[in-house]
């Protein structure tokens, strides 16, 4: 570079202008000539460098000039001065900086000339092509607060340019300077005014700058609450309405992040007070968003210190009584902020006064006004509705809102449990109100108090709104409930409520919200306690009965939850309702309670009996010798060896006997209770001394005796000999004897009992009684057995009465049905043939018979050879309802082990009988809910008959008509079918051609889906595969959204469809060509942190439409990814009613997919990756194939999830 000497440096204006000029004429004339003009280009640049006060400017505007006649490149020149400004002086740097923007500013008017006056600007915000003017931003250049405010003066001139041309284009060329500035908070207050002074010209970009200034830092969001203030402010000089609605709505927003993070929100509270101190609210359609400006000042109200409230208040007093705006909802939200608010200090007289107001106010309008009344349409709504996802999803639920019946509103608020627990506030709001359907209303009241279990932040914020719902309902049944749920807020919450219920209300209700509150909060005993112990009472005769009662019950209670914690010092508490109580309940109540307290051996159940023995030896009551028996049935669970005990033992047993065989006061339920509570000893227990005499008669007893001079004991001249062991037990015929001899009401009662006994014998038997020699016959009784075992009485009786039957009917039935349980094995090898003989004996022995035989159709060829030949003979005319009914009860074993071909035309006949005009429906409900019952039960496990059975219900699904009342019953069984077979469901509704296996298909999609997606073990490339076929059919397309709304609302596994998500993600990259997974994981996070950058660099450049849209089978997949997202996020309910219009299905998925990709990437699994699914989008966004419509979508989104800490933890 050329060295500059005295000379030149004290050289006059003149001269140096003469020298600059020649330079600059030498350059002319070369470049007409063709020639290199280098040497004459570093010269100019070297006088630029000069040390001559005059020479800078002159070579700069020399530069100018040159590049105004086209004859040096913009780029080329702005490349040669930028670098200068890094070590220059302020003169210099002065002069550079207002030559480059000179050079810029002519590049404008040039290109705009050619472009019929409009400029398009390709500068970004980033390498490599990043806009000049931010290049001097750099920290080495920019390096004093003067150069800063030099830079922003000349880029506030070019926003104000006296130049028509330049004017007009000004914030196109500076768009990304723009947003560099107001994103990196280095603005000035004069910029800011001279954006918004662009008017509609400059709408699009203030309203995006507001949208990227958003974050979570401090100083973020004081910067953000003054750039709205200002502009807020701005807009209400120049009256432009539209304008000042938005930004007052993203106000309050910014406000409530102040105020959640202990900043004051004064100075923002007095602008929004301004706003509406002009006549705003007498504009047309004003009332949406007044109403949704009511909801956000409720949501303030939640977190503004009671000491701030002043200007809220009077706000909201302004709109809500003075304008009268503001639907119920609305209005209920703002009551949960006052009820919270009144419980503070800190609020003035003034301010509870005007609170008193609203409340009247708004309880007169609850009860004259509809709940969801038609606020008007959001007109209003801009980009602005993307600055927080509050604003967005408290329109839309109200808008929403507006359009459900009050038949379908608890359908409603179900589906919209995942949004409720996001904005609680809303369903405390229709909590609130009196307005909504019983019904619905219990919805939103069971869904409010899981969300107050599990959080602690919302029984906080939910008590007062609570109470003060308690205080003011005047429906009983409704009141009640809410008392109810009152123990769960905890102790410290509901303490001097409940004290205050017990003496205000009955004592018996305070009794039992203390035991609801202890089940809560198990620190709350004493709290029990001391209710329990209180004897001091003003009660009327009919209030200490319930009280006593309750007492009982609660009692009871606690023994079975804390028995061994508690159970010790409620003793004196049972012992008193015992000697005092004169109902039954009490004293039922209090005997189970005795019976748990014995069962833990927090007391000796043989004292226990002592010292109430008294009292209720003798007792007759049906209700309390029942619960007597309970206490009995504790016994052989705690017998000891002792003298002492087995005389107890006999005593209770014998008492027992005496209450099994003769009825008390006509009530046979007594004697089944008896039998019931014998069934639960064991054999050995029940000696023969114990057993009365009218069941040993007919029997020849011989006891043997140590003492050889002992006589046999009740020998009569009828009686058979049988020869016992010592130790006394009852031969087995006398449970024979008992089935004869008991109460035909008390039939099922012994058999249940001899299948008890049964039971205990089949724990004990060897494999030895099970073997069967080969090539030898099923043996033709079980004499096998021991003598003494009731199993070999029982079939023995049975097999005597089928050669020749002497017994009732009854008996026989009694004794098949002690057979018929699932004992823990099979019954021994027989051959069960025996049973045919019983057929014709009535209906309900057939019945048991087949039951028995079934049970052992898998070690029993005879039992499967019966059954076979029963089935084998099934015929419309031979066979009743009944007999099907239970082969259908026995249809897990029959798939087990009949013949395949049997069992298929058993049950395509059984069906085919079910579905005739002369079967009833209840018998095809019977089959269907038996076929569910096998599917259940063998899994994805497809044996033989498993796939003969699949097989059938495919074959029923395709040949019955939709217009069949039968088909549906049919669609319902789909649900329990092997996730395999589904599969093959899936296919064919996909693959169906006619218009009628279409609509049946779209039926059968939908519950083969619904059964897919509850198995939450199931991953979901099922449902790609469904997406990748309606790629293919446009028919079906509108379906499978509907399938994928109802299944990701039910699908729990957040892993799988997180996976699913990226998957389809990963497809839709694939297809535009820019594959997610190619990139590193270092230039991944690079370019995520790149991303809301480069989300404002898109759309300057010059469109590429290419042939990807076809490719996309019209936005398709994008449509499924973007439906997946809202309905995962809980705001699927939101999309269906409109997933039929196209247009407004689109509409609505604009609006919801920012606010729901927000709420969806702060779950769990989706938080931890954050950045991968917004580099995902990232990606999609930057593809310029991509519809706008989409596009737009997701840069929104991207401003939506400005507050999520990924942003924070890249500084971006």
């Amino acid at each position: 570079m050329q060295t500059a000497t005295d000379s030149d440096i004290e050289a006059d204006q003149l001269t140096v202008s003469k020298v600059i000029g020649k330079i600059g004429n030498s350059i002319i004339e070369k470049h007409k000539r063709g020639e290199d003009i280098s040497q004459e280009f570093e010269q100019l640049k070297g006088k630029i460098l000069s040390q001559n006060t005059f020479a800078p400017l002159l070579a700069c505007q020399t530069f100018a000039k040159l590049c105004e006649n086209s004859i040096l490149d913009v780029n080329r020149a702005t490349a040669v001065l930028l670098p200068m400004l890094q070590n220059s002086n302020t003169q210099l740097y002065t002069i550079l900086v207002e030559c480059i923007f000179e050079i810029l500013l002519i590049d404008v008017k040039v290109k705009s000339s050619k472009n019929s006056g409009r400029y398009v600007c390709l500068y970004k915000i980033l390498p490599p092509v990043q806009h000049p003017i931010l290049t001097m931003f750099s920290k080495e250049t920019l390096n004093s607060g003067e150069r800063q405010f030099f830079l922003m003066d000349q880029i506030n001139q070019v926003l104000n340019h006296r130049e028509k041309l330049i004017f007009e284009n000004s914030l196109e060329f500076m768009k990304p300077v723009l947003f560099f500035i107001f994103s990196n908070r280095i603005y000035s207050d004069t910029l800011w005014k001279s954006l918004l002074n662009k008017g509609r010209q400059g709408d699009i970009i203030h309203q995006e700058i507001v949208l990227l200034s958003r974050s979570n830092d401090y100083s973020s969001s004081l910067f953000t609450n003054d750039l709205i203030s200002k502009a807020t402010k701005y807009f209400l000089k120049t009256r432009d309405y539209t304008e000042i609605q938005n930004l007052t709505l993203c106000l309050i927003v910014s406000t409530i992040d102040l105020a959640e993070k202990g900043l004051s929100v004064e100075n923002p509270l007095k602008t929004i007070f301004r706003v509406f101190l002009d006549d705003i609210t007498d504009n047309n359609g004003i009332a949406s968003f007044i109403n949704l400006t009511i909801m956000l000042l409720a949501d303030l109200l939640q977190v503004i210190s009671p000491y701030s409230c002043f200007i809220l208040i009077k706000i909201l007093k302004k709109l809500i009584i003075e304008h009268g705006f503001g639907t119920i909802l609305a209005l209920h939200m703002v009551l949960d902020g006052f009820t919270q608010k009144l419980s503070c200090t800190g609020l003035d007289k003034e301010s509870i006064v005007e609170i008193e107001e609203i409340f009247n106010y708004v309880s007169t309008k609850d009860n004259n006004k509809r709940f969801y009344e038609d606020s008007g349409q959001g007109k209003f709504l801009r980009n602005y509705i993307f600055f927080d996802d509050k604003i967005t999803a408290y329109y839309e639920f109200d808008d929403y809102f507006k359009g459900i019946s009050d038949i379908t509103m608890k359908d409603m608020i179900k589906q919209a449990n995942t949004f409720f627990e996001t904005y609680p506030l809303i369903a405390r709001g229709l909590f609130l109100s009196n307005q909504l359907r019983y019904d619905a209303w219990l919805e939103i009241y069971s869904q409010l108090i899981a969300m107050n279990k599990k959080s602690k932040k919302m029984q906080n914020t939910w008590r007062m709104p609570y109470l003060y719902k308690v205080a003011n309902e005047m429906h009983p049944k409704t009141k009640n409930l809410l008392l109810q749920g009152l123990p769960d807020f905890g102790k410290d919450a509901v303490n001097n409520t409940l004290s205050c219920l017990a003496k205000t209300t009955s004592k018996s209700y305070a009794i039992n919200l203390y035991l609801k509150l202890w089940m809560v909060d198990a620190r709350t005993y004493p709290m029990l306690s001391d209710a329990l112990k209180d004897r001091t009472s003003n009660e009327s005769n009919m209030e200490k009965y319930e009280t006593q009662i309750t007492k009982a019950f609660v009692i009871r209670k606690i023994c079975e939850l804390k028995p061994t914690q508690h159970g010790s010092e409620l003793i004196q508490l049972i012992s008193e309702l015992l000697n005092t109580a004169e109902n039954e309940i009490t004293v039922v109540l209090a005997l189970e309670s005795l019976a748990i307290l014995c069962e833990n051996s927090v007391v000796n159940i043989m004292s226990t009996w002592k010292a109430i023995s008294f009292k209720y030896r003798y007792e007759q009551r049906p209700r309390v010798l029942k619960s007597l028996f309970t206490f009995f049935s504790k016994i052989p669970k705690l017998y000891q060896s002792s003298n002492d005990f087995s005389d107890f033992t006999r005593e209770i047993i014998q008492k027992l006997w005496s209450k099994a065989l003769y009825n008390v006061e006509n009530d046979m339920s007594v004697c089944g209770a008896a039998i019931d509570t014998l069934a639960v000893f064991p054999r050995h227990l029940l000696l023969l001394d114990d057993i009365p005499e009218l069941l040993k008669k007919g029997i020849k007893i011989e006891i043997k005796f140590d003492d050889p001079n002992k006589r046999e004991l009740g020998l009569t001249s009828e009686t058979q000999k049988i020869e016992l062991e010592q130790d006394g037990i009852a031969p087995p015929e006398i449970w024979i004897n008992l089935m004869e001899n008991t109460y035909r009401q008390c039939i099922d009662n012994v058999s249940a009992l001899i299948a008890n006994f049964i039971a205990d014998e089949i724990k004990e038997f060897r494999g030895g009684v099970y073997i069967v020699p080969e090539n030898r016959p099923e043996p033709k009784d079980v004499k096998n057995l021991p003598e003494k075992c009731v199993l070999r009485a029982v079939i023995q009786f049975l097999l005597q009465q089928s050669r020749q039957q002497t017994a009732d009917d009854h008996i026989i039935c009694g004794l098949l049905k002690a057979l018929v349980p699932k004992f823990s094995k099979t019954l021994p090898p027989l051959d069960w043939k025996f049973l045919h003989e019983f057929f014709h004996n009535g209906t309900e022995i057939k019945h048991n018979c087949i039951r028995i035989l079934a049970n052992q159709l898998t070690i029993s060829k005879s039992a499967k050879e019966m059954i076979e030949n029963y089935i084998r003979n099934f015929d419309v005319s031979n066979f009743q309802e009944e007999d099907i009914g239970i082969l259908f009860e026995k249809l897990a074993e029959l798939t087990e082990s009949i013949d395949s071909a049997i069992y298929a035309l058993f049950i395509q006949k059984s069906i085919k009988f079910a579905q005739s005009s002369d079967s009833s429906n209840i018998l095809l409900e019977h089959i269907l809910n038996s076929v569910s019952a096998v599917f259940v039960k063998n899994g994805n496990d497809l044996k033989a008959n498993m796939k003969q059975l699949c097989d059938i219900i495919e074959e029923t699904l395709i040949s019955v008509e939709t217009t069949d009342e039968t088909f549906y019953k049919f669609v319902k069984l789909i649900k329990c079918l092997p996730l395999k077979f589904l599969d093959k469901i899936i296919l064919y509704g996909l693959e169906s051609k006619s218009i009628a296996s279409f609509k049946k298909s779209l039926v059968i999609i939908k519950e083969a889906c619904s059964q897919k997606a509850s198995n939450t073990d199931n991953p979901l490339n099922w449902l790609t595969q469904a997406i990748e076929q309606a790629r293919k059919k446009s028919n079906l397309q509108v379906q499978l959204l509907n399938s994928c709304i109802m299944i990701l609302s039910n699908y729990k596994n957040a892993s799988k469809a997180y996976q699913f998500v990226m998957e389809l993600l990963t497809k839709i990259q694939n297809i535009l060509g820019k594959n997610i997974q190619s990139a590193t994981p270092s230039t991944r996070a690079t370019d995520s942190a790149k991303t809301v950058k480069t989300v404002i660099d898109k759309n300057q450049g010059e469109s590429n439409i290419g042939s990807s849209i076809v490719v996309l089978d019209n936005c398709f997949l994008l449509e499924i990814l973007i439906i997946s997202i809202i309905t995962l996020s809980g705001n699927g309910f939101l999309l269906k009613t409109s997933i039929e219009n196209e247009t407004d299905r689109t509409l609505k998925s604009f609006r919801y997919f920012p606010h729901s990709l927000y709420n969806l990437l702060k779950q769990e699994i989706w938080k931890e990756n954050q950045g991968r699914i917004l580099e995902a989008f990232y990606q999609i966004y930057l593809n310029q194939d991509v519809p706008e419509v989409y596009s737009e979508m997701i840069k929104n989104a991207i401003f939506c999830c400005k507050k999520l800490p990924y942003f924070d933890q890249h500084q971006i």
